[in-house]
C-alpha cells in the first residue's frame, strides 16, 4: 500500500471513531439532561404531595397556586381541587378524621418529557398509612393504622421559565366520583355533611351482639363465619387476589363478595349472570360472573330476597345502625335521585369504641384500603347490610390459605416522603373453618 492510501485510509477511520465517540457524547448528554429534568419534575410532585398532607395534617388547606403557571386549565384544576380539599377538611372536622401521623408512598410508573413542547406526563399511584384522629382518640397506645393503596394518578406539567408547574392532575378516587355523580357544589356537600351529622341517633339494645333478621327457618344453611371473610378481606384489600379479575375504578363488589365466599364456607349458585357465582379462566375475556357478584344494587337484592336461591348469603337491611356487626356491608349512593343505582360496598372490619357510639372500620375496592374510617366515605345516601347465615350445606373442608393478620401493624413516620411499597408476605395456613 502506498503512504497516500494509507494516510486516506488513516483519515477515514480516525473520522469513523472520532463520529462515533461525538454521537455517544451527545446521547449520553440527552440522557444526563431527561435524568436532571425528570428529578426537577419529582421535586415539584413531591411538593404538592407535601402540600395535599400539610392540609389534612393541619386541617387548613396549603397554597398550591405556586405550584402552578396561572394558565386557565391550570386554574380550572387548582380551583377543582382546592375545592374537593376543602371538603375533606370539613368532613374531617365533623368526624375527627385529622392526620394525626402518616407516611404517603408514590410509586412512579412513567415520567414521558416533550422537550419540543417542554411538557411532561407523569403516571404513578399513591398509597398512604394514617393515623386518624379518631382512632387516636378511641386507643391512644396502639391506635388504628389505616392504609390505601393503588391510586393512579395522571399529572401533566409545562416547563415555565426554566421551572416546572403543574397544570392537572387526574385521578379517580370515592369523592371525585361522589361529587361528579351528584354534581353538588361544595357548598352543597356541607350542608349535606352538617345534615348528616345532625340526625339524632336511635340507641336501643346498642351492646347486643345478636341481632337477627328473623329469617325464615332453613336446615339448608350454616352460619356466616365472620372473622374468616374479615381475614380475607385484610388480606386482599391492599393488594387483589389474581385469581379474580380486578374491575378498574368500580372493583367494590366483587371484593366484598370474594370475601363472603372464601370466607365462610359459601356455595356459588346460578348462571348467565343470574345467582351468585363467580367462575375464573385464564382469559380474562372468558371470565363468567352474577350480577350479584358485581352490581351493588343487584348483591342487596340477592342477599334480602334469601328465598329465592338456595345457596349463597342471606340477611337482611338494619334499620338502627349499631346493629351492624363486624363481617356485615354497607353501600351507598352518590347521588340522591331515589332509585336503585346504588354506587358502592365496603365491608366492616372492626368495630370499636363507645359501645353507645361505635366507630366502624371498613376495606374496599377503588379505593384500595383497609381499616378505613367508615365517617370517611362521604355520600347521599347510606344503608347496613346484615349477613346472618350461608345458605346450602356448605363444603366438608376448605383449608384456606390466609396470611396472619393478628400483627397488622406497621410504623408511621411523620417524614413523608417516598418509600417502597410494603412487601406481601408470603400466605400462612390457618385452620380450616369448622365444618356445618
Amino acid at each position: 500500500m502506498s503512504v497516500k492510501r494509507f494516510s486516506i485510509a488513516f483519515i477515514i477511520i480516525a473520522i469513523v471513531i472520532l463520529g462515533f465517540f461525538t454521537v455517544n457524547a451527545s446521547t449520553n448528554s440527552e440522557i444526563i439532561d431527561n435524568y436532571e429534568e425528570e428529578i426537577k419534575i419529582r421535586e415539584v410532585i413531591l411538593d404538592y404531595f407535601d402540600r395535599r398532607y400539610d392540609s389534612r395534617m393541619n386541617n387548613q388547606l396549603a397554597n398550591f397556586s405556586e405550584l402552578t403557571d396561572g394558565s386557565p386549565q391550570a386554574d380550572d384544576f387548582l380551583k377543582s381541587e382546592s375545592d374537593k380539599l376543602e371538603i375533606e377538611i370539613y368532613n374531617a372536622k365533623t368526624h375527627h378524621l385529622r392526620y394525626i401521623q402518616y407516611k404517603y408512598i408514590l410509586d412512579f410508573k412513567e415520567v414521558s418529557i416533550d422537550e419540543e413542547n417542554n411538557s411532561a406526563i407523569v403516571a404513578l399511584t399513591e398509597g398512604h398509612n394514617v393515623v386518624f384522629e379518631i382512632s387516636k382518640m378511641i386507643d391512644k397506645k396502639e391506635p388504628v393504622i389505616s392504609k390505601m393503596r393503588n391510586l393512579a394518578h395522571t399529572i401533566i406539567l409545562n416547563k415555565t421559565q426554566g421551572r416546572w408547574k403543574i397544570i392537572s392532575d387526574n385521578y379517580d378516587d370515592q369523592l371525585w366520583r361522589m361529587i361528579r355523580a351528584s354534581n353538588l357544589s361544595k357548598e352543597e356537600i356541607f350542608t349535606m355533611i352538617d345534615a348528616e351529622q345532625a340526625q339524632p341517633s336511635d340507641i336501643e339494645n346498642v351492646e347486643s351482639t345478636t341481632f337477627s333478621c328473623n329469617l325464615q327457618s332453613d336446615e339448608s344453611t350454616h352460619p356466616y363465619t365472620r372473622n374468616g371473610a374479615i381475614a380475607y378481606a385484610h388480606q386482599y384489600a391492599l393488594y387483589p387476589n389474581p385469581e379474580y379479575y380486578y374491575f378498574p375504578d368500580n372493583d367494590c363488589t366483587n371484593f366484598v363478595n370474594q370475601a363472603i365466599y372464601h370466607g365462610s364456607n359459601g356455595e356459588k349458585v346460578g348462571s348467565n349472570t343470574y345467582g351468585w357465582y363467580y367462575n375464573y379462566y385464564n382469559n380474562v375475556y372468558d371470565n363468567d360472573y352474577s350480577a350479584s357478584w358485581t352490581h351493588v344494587q343487584f348483591l342487596y337484592d340477592f342477599i334480602t330476597q334469601y328465598l329465592v336461591w338456595n345457596k349463597g348469603p342471606e340477611g337482611c337491611e338494619i334499620n338502627n345502625n349499631y346493629d351492624a356487626l363486624e363481617g356485615d356491608l354497607v353501600q351507598f349512593e352518590w347521588k340522591d335521585d331515589n332509585d336503585t343505582d346504588w354506587d358502592h360496598t365496603v365491608i366492616i372490619v372492626r368495630k370499636m369504641g363507645d359501645p353507645d357510639d361505635p366507630s366502624f372500620y371498613v376495606a374496599g375496592h377503588s379505593d384500595d384500603y383497609d381499616y378505613y374510617p367508615l365517617s370517611s366515605i362521604i355520600y347521599q345516601s347510606r344503608r347496613f347490610i346484615h349477613i346472618e347465615r350461608i345458605d346450602g350445606y356448605g363444603k366438608v373442608y376448605i383449608p384456606l390459605g390466609l396470611k396472619d393478620t393478628s400483627d397488622y401493624s406497621m410504623d408511621i413516620i411523620i417524614d413523608p416522603y417516598p418509600a417502597p411499597m410494603d412487601d406481601v408476605e408470603d400466605p400462612v395456613l390457618i385452620l380450616p373453618y369448622p365444618a356445618p
